[in-house]
């Protein structure tokens, strides 16, 4: 599992990584030539292959829990200083990971911890999966370059958030839904694979706070309820959208050349605008100004759509894209005919409603904004698209399933207590 994922992120953030010295075959673990510091000076135990990443990552463990006690000092306000016995720290030097300790999933500097479900079927990749990347996705935002979390939140859990969820969707496929009973502990797996436009990014939980707060805020002064909303969810959504505007290829060198320029140097919001700015080519202000500095949200919408019999035979048709949000992206607004043709618009969104006139042989039958899901910050996509041809079957198939897993909930209940 480990190279799978720990390959993905190597090709997304491209540290000057030292070659291993010593290739052994030992099963993937770590030769025992290397220093025992040898994750700071650049070892790069990918390149070993089997499990060397996931030894990495205990050896790492190991060599932190060793220099720490179970318990550690804090300053007190008269100049003193007091032992704290239950931070999060304490409790996994005392009893890593802990059932309920509140110390799983959670990262350090060169440590981190993880969790497990107690039973996770194979093609759900929840836990372990999600938390090791996650976790160990940390070492480069927020450890390596060192944001300011207390106030940047959206600079180390939100980048990195992002991260995980493209590592996700190239190493773990499918990765289906699992409803949890129990106190979490019996998995029940319909065949419902997630997608990491949706649940990757978050969008159900960051659409009821959409415009709870702007990131220019300090975190920690975040509306509590919409903190996670706004410094995950929202920031994942804005980072894939804007992989898909300029294309994966400039995004991998945007992030390269973001670790490159600010590790260990505690960059600001402004660095990494312009890092993205300087090589992408673009000025991408109009785009920070709106998902970073306002709370405003993407909202556009197939207003309307008439046809109307023209002259030989012909039909004309009036398709009217609506925006519906404050905050403006270029989206494309596509047309099919019956014929299989498309019109294509490219619209800049920035007027609250553009008219597009057609007068063709065959009627149309479909009318799309954004039909590539560029803009995956749009908080309602369900208005995106307007259909002449019934989708009858589409909606009792969606609703059908809904009730189906609700039967089969019930069921499951039913015959535990039974």
């Amino acid at each position: 599992m480990a190279p799978a994922w720990g390959g993905v992120l190597q090709r997304i953030l491209r540290p000057r990584a030292k070659a291993a010295p010593v290739t052994l075959a030992t099963g993937g673990y770590i030769p025992p030539s290397w220093p025992a510091n040898f994750w700071q000076l650049g070892y790069d135990p990918i390149r070993v292959g089997g499990g060397a990443l996931v030894h990495a990552c205990i050896a790492a463990y190991s060599q932190t829990a060793a220099m720490c006690p179970p318990t550690h000092w804090r300053s007190t306000g008269d100049g003193g200083r007091e032992r704290v016995t239950n931070s999060a720290l304490s409790r996994v030097m005392a009893k890593p990971n802990a059932y309920q300790s509140g110390s799983d999933s959670m990262e350090y500097p060169m440590l981190f911890t993880g969790r497990a479900n107690w039973l996770s079927p194979e093609k759900v990749s929840t836990t372990p999966d999600s938390t090791i990347i996650h976790e160990t996705g940390h070492q480069w935002w927020y450890a390596v370059v060192a944001s300011n979390e207390f106030e940047h939140g959206w600079m180390d859990e939100g980048i990195n958030t992002w991260a995980t969820a493209r590592v996700m969707e190239e190493t773990r496929r499918p990765n289906l839904l699992a409803i949890r009973t129990f106190g979490t502990f019996i998995p029940f797996t319909p065949n419902l694979p997630l997608s990491r436009e949706v649940s990757g990014n978050r969008m159900p939980t960051y659409r009821p706070d959409a415009e709870a707060d702007a990131q220019t805020t300090p975190t920690f002064r975040y509306w509590p309820r919409s903190a996670n909303a706004i410094t995950y969810d929202k920031t994942a959504l804005w980072m894939h959208t804007l992989e898909r505007h300029l294309g994966w290829p400039t995004m991998q060198k945007v992030m390269a050349a973001y670790f490159d320029r600010w590790k260990f140097r505690h960059p600001r919001p402004q660095d990494f605008f312009q890092v993205v700015n300087d090589v992408s080519g673009q000025d991408l202000t109009w785009f920070f100004d709106q998902v970073v500095r306002t709370s405003n949200t993407f909202d556009y919408a197939v207003q309307e759509l008439k046809q109307e019999p023209s002259s030989q035979g012909r039909t004309r048709a009036v398709v009217v894209a609506q925006r519906l949000g404050e905050a403006t992206f270029p989206v494309d607004v596509v047309t099919t005919f019956a014929d299989g043709q498309q019109a294509t618009e490219h619209w800049d969104g920035k007027d609250r409603r553009v008219i597009y006139t057609y007068e063709r042989p065959a009627r149309v039958t479909r009318v799309e904004i954004d039909p590539g899901h560029v803009l995956l910050l749009d908080i309602n996509r369900t208005n995106n698209s307007c259909t002449t041809q019934p989708r009858a079957d589409a909606a009792a198939r969606k609703w059908s399933l809904a009730w189906m897993v609700w039967l089969q909930e019930l069921m499951i209940t039913s015959g535990f207590f039974g």
